[in-house]
């Protein structure tokens, strides 16, 4: 069974509207699909009174002891 081709192709989209993020993707391999696969958009939904805090790989970092304390 053929998952994928070398002419595969993927497009995500990320649009922020508010609070919501919309997230879009679109997908493509003439090799096995019949024409590009779009789902319905996805709406991400941020709760009420949610702050967002930045992510740190803190994964081979070489400075660990004064990130993490």
């Amino acid at each position: 069974m053929k998952v994928t081709s070398t002419k595969y192709h993927v497009v995500e989209r990320y649009r922020l509207e508010g609070d919501n993020l919309i997230y879009q993707v679109v997908i493509e391999d003439p090799d096995v699909l019949t024409g590009p696969f779009s789902p319905a958009p996805t709406t991400l939904r941020r709760p009420a009174d949610t702050r967002l805090m930045e992510y740190e790989c803190l994964e081979n970092n070489i400075n660990l002891n004064s990130i993490v304390q």
